[in-house]
């Protein structure tokens, strides 16, 4: 389940220069959390970034920051659901030594500032997942969809929607003749999670270290509290607490609506195909009126399905 991860540790004195040294230099100037600080950027290794980051009125320490996608990097990829292992704490420490040079320790910590976590639905459709989403999110977070990805959130958490499929195809170079083929015959949308700030994580989620991260039971907390605070807010807690019976009327039109959102997508695009049809727009606008408002219904239904599927692979990643 964990992707990206952003971790900063403290440096050695006797490693400064050693790192200074090693690596070009790229003076950049940040604004964060703690202010505004100028790093060095040192050094990209596969997933990983390395910054380093001068002492400031701040942080009286020189420290560096290692940036990327752990899936990645441990296990090769973030299309399939991983679960860890405790030696694949040790394999991310090797991993550091060999990119800087010398090794850190769990107490060397002083910053854990991202925290991603995914999950990954075969032959899952993205498109028929988004739009509940869009529309059950809380109006007051951001919403943006752009080229197929679907991000919902604030400034310490967000949801991440989009078919992982397609972006392998577009952009993973080169392929295997087998994995080219399984992606074009199956469907792989991805559900991310992403909170950031050391208070956050640290502080709320008591997630102090690698093998904090690495846990699963973490990362499930993680991922179902940035997801359910997302998804489950507004409207979908409202519907929940009105358990409504659907008359047979309104079972009859809700069969319709179903037909409706296969064949024409949205119900603006029916509403122009039945006004184009020749009938009466009155009777039409009265008729789109009833299908709108069934439309929780379709939606509580799809997020009970999400909700599911996405239950039953974690519980396949805790029982490895």
């Amino acid at each position: 389940m964990i992707d990206t991860i952003k971790i900063s540790y403290k440096l050695p004195v006797s490693k400064i220069n050693s790192i200074k040294n090693s690596f070009d230099v790229c003076k950049t100037l940040h604004r964060g959390e703690f202010g505004d600080w100028f790093s060095e950027k040192y050094f990209m290794n596969k997933s990983f970034q390395y910054t380093f980051h001068e002492k400031n009125d701040l942080v009286n320490f020189d420290y560096i920051t290692v940036d990327g996608s752990l899936s990645k990097q441990i296990k090769g990829d973030n299309y399939q659901n991983h679960k860890y292992l405790k030696e694949d704490v040790s394999e991310f420490y090797d991993i550091l030594e060999k990119d800087i040079g010398f090794s850190f320790s769990e107490e060397d910590i002083v910053f854990i500032s991202r925290f991603d976590t995914g999950i990954n639905l075969l032959n899952v459709q993205a498109g028929n997942v988004i739009p509940s989403v869009m529309s059950l999110s809380p109006s007051r977070m951001s919403k943006h969809l752009w080229d197929g990805v679907f991000r919902v959130g604030n400034k310490t958490r967000q949801l991440r929607i989009y078919d992982k499929s397609k972006e392998i195809l577009e952009k993973q170079k080169p392929l295997s003749g087998d994995l080219k083929k399984f992606l074009k015959e199956n469907s792989i949308t991805r559900i991310e999670t992403q909170i950031v700030r050391s208070r956050n994580i640290v502080e709320k989620h008591k997630i102090n270290s690698i093998s904090d991260l690495l846990d699963i039971d973490n990362q499930k907390k993680v991922f179902f509290d940035t997801y359910r605070k997302i998804i489950n807010s507004g409207k979908i807690k409202e519907m929940q607490k009105e358990n409504y019976s659907l008359t047979l009327k309104e079972y009859r039109e809700l069969q319709e609506l179903k037909t409706v959102i296969k064949d024409f997508g949205d119900l603006e695009v029916y509403r122009k195909h039945l006004l184009k049809k020749g009938f009466d727009k009155g009777n039409v606008s009265r008729s789109i009126s009833r299908l709108r408002n069934l439309i929780q219904f379709l939606e509580k239904d799809a997020l009970s399905s999400l909700d599911k599927r996405i239950e039953e692979e974690i519980k396949k990643l805790v029982g490895k």
